[in-house]
């Protein structure tokens, strides 16, 4: 899958040659056709090749598919208020503590009713739903269910540091663009002198 889509990377940079090497060669029959077909077939190219890295990357890092979601038992460390009136979004600094791996810092944001800010103070221990593959995505749960909300006075859990964050990466593709122009430009200048050479 990965070499597949390197493959159409480096068609991607071909089909982008035959363009260029057309423009550079209007005066010749060939050239036409080379810009005609590039211009044609290299969007769906790009499209397709670029979908193909991705799809692989994430994969490869765990991130493909749906969420595994856990539950697990979180210390508040920090509550900021984000938007105010009835209904509050609270964006809470939590301490999560899995069962079956390190307990980690992540922030969380939750609604709740004016009524119910003070469940939510520094200390207070609530209940998350985190994902495996993801655990920077969140979801505090404001009913914790009666298994747990008899548990809950009794959980102590201790500060994890802040070097243990976990936050989503700025743009999951990063990691695809430098792939995908890499193959690219070697597509590109591989077929820069044959096709120069056919329009000539």
């Amino acid at each position: 899958m990965l070499w597949g889509g390197l493959a159409l990377c480096v068609l991607l940079g071909g089909e982008l040659g035959a363009v260029t090497a057309g423009f550079a060669n209007l005066g010749t029959r060939a050239a036409v056709g080379l810009i005609v077909a590039g211009l044609v077939l290299a969007p769906w190219t790009g499209l397709a090749g670029f979908t193909v890295l991705h799809r692989v990357l994430r994969r490869r890092r765990g991130l493909h598919g749906p969420p595994v979601m856990e539950t697990a038992a979180a210390k508040i460390e920090a509550v900021r208020e984000i938007r105010e009136g009835e209904e509050v979004l609270l964006q809470l600094d939590l301490t999560v503590a899995p069962a079956t791996r390190p307990a980690y810092r992540a922030n969380a944001g939750v609604d709740v009713h004016l009524s119910e800010v003070n469940d939510y103070r520094v200390g207070h221990v609530v209940v998350i739903d985190y994902d495996t593959a993801r655990p920077w995505r969140i979801v505090v749960r404001k009913q914790p269910g009666a298994d747990w909300a008899a548990r809950l006075a009794a959980i102590r859990i201790d500060t994890a540091p802040p070097t243990t964050r976990r936050t989503a990466p700025h743009r999951e593709h990063l990691g695809t663009a430098p792939l995908y122009l890499t193959a690219t430009t070697a597509g590109l200048l591989a077929s820069l002198w044959p096709l120069w050479a056919l329009c000539s």
